[in-house]
C-alpha cells in the first residue's frame, strides 16, 4: 500500500554519540553539524494532538513533547524493542505521509498503523533497514488514530524523535450537497422576549435533519432538529432584540444528504420568515445525534476555527483568583490564575475545546489555567421530568509525578449561587466529572445543606468513584452523564461514564429543607483546568506544564 520512504541524511549532535564525535575529531574529520527539519507541506495534522505512548523514559520525555511543533523537545521511550506511540487526530482522516524526526535513539525495525477505533489496527508503513536521523514516509491509509509500533532499536536505548508528524486530506465523509430544487420552505418565529423557533418545513419525507446556526457570527451549533408532525424545529435561547441568526440545514432525502444554501434572521424584526444569504462558513458535520427518549435543548460542539476563543453568547470567562467577594483561590485552594487568553482556553481545529494549566514562572505558585460556565443558569428538569448534563472529554493525557496537582473538572453549580457567591454548599453543587493527579479513576460527588459537615459531609460531599477504565481516562476520550431524574420518588440524580451508572444520590439521603434548596432551580455548567489545592495538593517541579484537557461536546437533554 505504501511504498515510497524518502531519508533526510542529517543528524542531530548529542550526548549519545559524544563519544562516537570526540573520536571524529580528533581524526581531525570532524564538520558542524545542523538539524534540518523536514520543511513540510501542507498542514501537521499531528500537532497539538492528544499523543499517548507504552512508555516515556522519563517525566520530562513525554509523548506530548513528539507533537509540540518544537525541535527542541522530544519523546523518549523505556529502553525495549516493543514501544509504541500514537496520536488521535480527532476525526478519521485520510493519510498520505508520515515524518519521524528521529534522536539519536532511532528503530532500526519499525510499522507504521492506523486505526479508526484505537482497537483494532492496519499497518501502512513497514521499515526493516531503519538508520535514523529523518525518516519521511509517503503511505496511504485512512483512519483516526496514527501509531509507530517500535520492533527493533538501534541503540541500547529506546525509541526517541524530536516530532512525530503526519499530513493528509480531509475526512473521508460522503460530501452533502446543496440541491437546486430545494425542496423545503423555513422560517424563523418569535417564542418569547428572548427565544425564537428555527423551522424546516420539508416538502418530502426527510427521514433526518440537522441545522446549523450562530448567533451575530458566534460560535456554531449543529443540532439534530425534532420533527413536529412534519415540521422540524429548533429553539434558540438567549437571545437580545435585533440579534442575526445565520444557519444552514443538512437534510436526509432518498437516501442522500444534502445541504442547504445560508440564511439569516433577525430576531425582533417584523418578518419572521429568513431570506437566503451568501455563504459565510464551511458547513461542519453535525456530530449531535439524537438519543431516545431525550431531546437535546442546548449544546456547544466546539466546532471553531483553531486557536479562537469562545462564544461569549454562550460562555464566561471567570477570571483572576476568585469571584467578586467569593472565596479566594475560588474556596478550594488552587493556585492558577484563570484567564481569557487562548494560551489557556482555545479551539483546537478539530471540534475539541481546549483547556491548558501553564507554568508562568519557576515559582511552583505561578500558573495559569481556565474556568469557564455558560450564561444559562436554568438548565433543570420539569416538576416531573427528567434533565441529562453530558460531556465527551479527554481528561489531561499526564500521569504520575507530571501529573501532580492537575485538577480538570466538569460539574454545575445552582443558579442562586451566581451573583451572591457566598451560600455553598447550601445552593448545591453537582460534580459530574472530577480528577485529580493524572490517576485514572473518575470522582462523581454532590454537594449541599452546611459547611463543615452537614447532611452531606462536607467538605467531601456525598461522592463514589470509577477506577480502573481502560483505556484509562488520560489517553482516550471517554462519556461523563449525570441525569437529574423528578420522574421518580424520591427524586434522585445519577452519575455515568461511558454508559454506566456508578453512583446515584436519593432525595431521602438528605433532609427535605436541604434538598429543595440545592437542587430546586436551575443549574449552571462549569468547565476547568486548574492545579494545586487541598484535594490534589501543589505542583512540584516535576509537574508538566501545558498538558490540555480536551472537550468534544457538552450537551444537555430533557426527557420527552
Amino acid at each position: 500500500m505504501l511504498q515510497s520512504r524518502v531519508k533526510t541524511q542529517s543528524r542531530v549532535v548529542n550526548f549519545r554519540w559524544y563519544f562516537a564525535m570526540m573520536a571524529v575529531v580528533m581524526l581531525g574529520l570532524a564538520s558542524s553539524l545542523t538539524y534540518q527539519p523536514v520543511q513540510a507541506q501542507g498542514t501537521n495534522l499531528a500537532l497539538n494532538k492528544p499523543a499517548n505512548a507504552s512508555s516515556s523514559e522519563n517525566s520530562s520525555l513525554t509523548p506530548n513533547l513528539a507533537v509540540d511543533g518544537n525541535m527542541g523537545t522530544r519523546w523518549s521511550s523505556a529502553f525495549n524493542n516493543n514501544e509504541w506511540f500514537s496520536i488521535d487526530l480527532g476525526a478519521v482522516t485520510p493519510i498520505n505521509r508520515v515524518v519521524l524526526n528521529w534522536e539519536g535513539a532511532y528503530g532500526s525495525a519499525y510499522q507504521i498503523k492506523v486505526s479508526n477505533d484505537a482497537t483494532n489496527w492496519t499497518t501502512i508503513y513497514q521499515e526493516n533497514a531503519g538508520n535514523g536521523g529523518i525518516d519521511d514516509l509517503t503511505v496511504s491509509g485512512t483512519g483516526r488514530y496514527v501509531s509507530f509500533q517500535g520492533i527493533t532499536r538501534a541503540t541500547p536505548y529506546g525509541y526517541s524523535f524530536y516530532e512525530f508528524q503526519v499530513y493528509g486530506g480531509t475526512t473521508p465523509t460522503a460530501t452533502p450537497t446543496t440541491n437546486p430544487n430545494q425542496p423545503f420552505s423555513h422560517q424563523v418565529v418569535t417564542v418569547n422576549a428572548t427565544s425564537a423557533k428555527i423551522r424546516f418545513i420539508s416538502n418530502v419525507a426527510s427521514t433526518w435533519v440537522h441545522v446549523h446556526y450562530n448567533v451575530n457570527n458566534g460560535g456554531q451549533q449543529n443540532i439534530p432538529m425534532t420533527n413536529n408532525n412534519g415540521t422540524w424545529e429548533q429553539l434558540v435561547t438567549g437571545l437580545t432584540n435585533g440579534a442575526v441568526i445565520n444557519y444552514f440545514f443538512t437534510y436526509e432525502k432518498n437516501g442522500l444528504a444534502y445541504d442547504s444554501a445560508w440564511f439569516s434572521a433577525t430576531f425582533g424584526s417584523s418578518t419572521p420568515t429568513a431570506t437566503p444569504v451568501g455563504p459565510t462558513a464551511t458547513p461542519v458535520a453535525p456530530t449531535a445525534t439524537p438519543v431516545s427518549g431525550w431531546t437535546l435543548q442546548w449544546s456547544d460542539e466546539f466546532n471553531a476555527a483553531a486557536n479562537t476563543g469562545l462564544n461569549t453568547s454562550q460562555w464566561i470567562y471567570d477570571i483572576g483568583h476568585s469571584y467578586p467577594g467569593g472565596a479566594a483561590n475560588w474556596g478550594t485552594g488552587e493556585i492558577a490564575y484563570h484567564t481569557n487568553n487562548t494560551a489557556n482556553v482555545y479551539h483546537d481545529g478539530a471540534g475539541n475545546l481546549a483547556i491548558k494549566v501553564i507554568r508562568t514562572s519557576s515559582s511552583d505558585t505561578g500558573w495559569t489555567g481556565g474556568r469557564v460556565e455558560t450564561q444559562r443558569t436554568d438548565f433543570q428538569p420539569s416538576a416531573n421530568g427528567k434533565m441529562a448534563v453530558e460531556g465527551r472529554l479527554q481528561l489531561p493525557n499526564v500521569t504520575g509525578a507530571a501529573a501532580q496537582g492537575y485538577w480538570p473538572a466538569f460539574w454545575m453549580l445552582g443558579a442562586p449561587f451566581r451573583g451572591n457567591y457566598t451560600n455553598w454548599p447550601m445552593a448545591g453543587e453537582i460534580d459530574i466529572m472530577e480528577n485529580v493527579n493524572g490517576t485514572n479513576v473518575e470522582y462523581g460527588t454532590f454537594h449541599c445543606g452546611v459547611t463543615p459537615g452537614g447532611p452531606c459531609n462536607e467538605t467531601n460531599g456525598i461522592a463514589n468513584n470509577k477506577a480502573g477504565v481502560s483505556p484509562s481516562l488520560q489517553a482516550a476520550f471517554h462519556t461523563y452523564r449525570i441525569e437529574f431524574d423528578k420522574s421518580v420518588s424520591p427524586q434522585e440524580i445519577r452519575w455515568y461514564l461511558d454508559g454506566v451508572n456508578f453512583h446515584t444520590v436519593k432525595a431521602n439521603q438528605v433532609d427535605a429543607t436541604t434538598w429543595n434548596n440545592a437542587t430546586n432551580h436551575g443549574f449552571f455548567i462549569i468547565l476547568n483546568n486548574t492545579i494545586g489545592g487541598g484535594w490534589p495538593g501543589n505542583p512540584t517541579a516535576n509537574t508538566a506544564s501545558g498538558i490540555p484537557f480536551l472537550i468534544d461536546y457538552v450537551r444537555v437533554y430533557y426527557s420527552n
